[in-house]
């Protein structure tokens, strides 16, 4: 089994649309190589915070 490296990141996106988020979420992941990417938010409601900032959690295959 193998094991993952994690990266925590801040973003911040300008204001725009569901559609063009997702395609620049799907562009830093195929950019940096990642596996998967975890939106994370800090405690509280996801609808009461603002979708332009936030962190995620980058995940990488580990390289032996």
């Amino acid at each position: 089994m193998g094991s993952r490296t994690h990266a925590l990141v801040k973003f911040s996106f300008p204001e725009v649309g569901a559609i063009k988020r997702r395609k620049m979420l799907e562009k830093i992941i195929q950019e940096t190589g990642a596996i998967a990417m975890i939106e994370w938010w800090s405690k509280g409601s996801i609808i009461h915070k603002p979708k332009s900032d936030f962190y995620g959690i980058l995940v990488f295959r580990k390289h032996s």
